[in-house]
């Protein structure tokens, strides 16, 4: 029993999920499905689709620099608001909501409120 117990001891941190990782690329993600989704929203007849999509576009212009690590926004600082879990985890989950009454942007919002979930996890 004791030598089963140390072989875990031992393995255990490779089991530790690193949910900062997972929700980056699910950010990454998101916003790239929100940029397309908003552009496709744009071309609808209704003016309320045309706003959400304007917004979608412009939530995944913003999420997905932040989310990638460009070097110039690094020295900047902006990249640092985007480290700060417990802030950008809440934000990514109510940002995307107004993307969920349009088709085309639904499944970006559902990766980003994802990503949202993850930071949350990795807080």
């Amino acid at each position: 029993v004791m030598g089963v117990l140390e072989t875990l001891q031992f393995y255990k941190p490779k089991f530790i999920i690193q949910w900062n990782h997972w929700a980056r690329t699910m950010a990454m993600a998101g916003s790239q499905l929100l940029i397309a989704g908003g552009i496709l929203g744009m071309w609808y007849g209704f003016p309320i689709h045309v706003l959400i999509g304007i917004y979608s576009f412009v939530l995944g212009a913003i999420v997905f620099p932040m989310s990638y690590p460009f070097e110039i926004l690094q020295k900047k600082g902006f990249i640092f608001f985007f480290q700060q879990y417990s802030i950008v985890g809440p934000l990514l989950i109510v940002a995307p909501i107004p993307c969920f009454f349009l088709l085309p942007t639904i499944l970006g919002a559902l990766a980003t409120c994802v990503s949202g979930i993850f930071y949350v996890a990795a807080a």
